[in-house]
């Protein structure tokens, strides 16, 4: 697990598997419980369960680590090329865990006033101002010369205010 990123297990530290199962289970609900949903995240076992709830639940499962990974990845095209404070981790996560909680709603019915839309649009700006990262060294970069096969480079930090909009992008 990168730094920063968020879990199945983190998802259900920060909300309730009651949540988390009825948004990851679909038409499966009345078959996918809150506690059978946490003991397969947690590694727990149930071979002793039908066969029809062992799907069921596995597919809930897999709906929420898709949507765990989808949110991971946001926030690393988000923060590449920053180093994140080890203070800053577990904020970092709970900000994932924000985008990864908005991959499961159900997109067609938010609304402007939604916890999970505001939630989520309050996490996508923080990852791209790069908080709780070093702006000042990000990784890979120095901040000295560096003399690279007989050329002298200055490594210098450049930090795009990345807004894609039309007007933005027409040189492009």
């Amino acid at each position: 697990m990168a730094t920063g990123d968020t879990t199945a297990v983190l998802m259900l530290s920060r909300f309730t598997a009651l949540e988390l199962s009825q948004r990851c289970s679909g038409d499966y609900g009345a078959i996918v419980t809150p506690a059978l949903f946490r003991s397969v995240i947690e590694g727990g076992d149930i071979s002793g369960e039908p066969q029809d709830t062992q799907d069921a639940v596995n597919a809930a499962v897999a709906v929420l680590n898709r949507a765990v990974s989808d949110a991971n990845s946001e926030k690393a095209v988000y923060l590449s090329g920053y180093t994140i404070n080890a203070d800053a981790d577990a904020f970092i996560s709970n900000k994932v865990s924000d985008l990864a909680r908005f991959y499961l709603q159900d997109n067609t019915q938010l609304k402007a006033d939604d916890v999970i839309y505001i939630r989520y649009q309050q996490a996508v700006e923080l990852l791209k101002s790069g908080a709780g990262c070093s702006a000042c060294r990000p990784a890979g970069l120095g901040d000295v010369d560096q003399e690279t096969e007989g050329n002298l480079i200055d490594a210098v930090f450049y930090t795009p205010d990345r807004i894609f909009t039309d007007s933005a992008m027409e040189r492009y």
